[in-house]
């Protein structure tokens, strides 16, 4: 089941049965919120949520706070973003990786391609 983005304090909501995936604009920057499970059947939304924004400011967050789980889908798709966001001349940074998606990218040994912050705060900071 998707739900029709509905617009909530200024930021675009979109909603499916695992994930829920919020966009808004902080300290200038592009912030992309995920919570729930990031699986084969959502991991589409999450790309195109990423390829519609990555570009559009010099940095876009990923906040993973409220991830669960993350399959390799999931993980593809923030590769992607990763990829399109250097072609773009801009940065992808991941923020707040749980224990469960930072194993996940570390046995994937993609802990090293990302640029992960710990906190929101500290990734706008780092170029904002």
């Amino acid at each position: 089941v998707i739900e029709s983005p509905t617009q909530r304090g200024g930021g675009a909501k979109i909603e499916k049965t695992m994930v829920e995936i919020n966009i808004s604009e902080i300290a200038g920057q592009c912030v992309v919120g995920l919570t729930g499970d990031v699986d084969l059947s959502c991991s589409s939304l999450v790309r195109d949520a990423l390829m519609e924004k990555i570009g559009q400011t010099a940095i876009t967050v990923v906040d993973l706070a409220g991830v669960e789980m993350i399959d390799s889908s999931g993980v593809a798709s923030l590769v992607e973003g990763h990829q399109q966001a250097k072609k773009r001349g801009s940065r992808l940074v991941l923020v707040a990786c749980g224990p469960t998606v930072l194993k996940g990218l570390q046995l994937a040994n993609l802990d090293d391609v990302f640029e992960i912050s710990g906190s929101l705060e500290d990734a706008l900071g780092s170029g904002a």
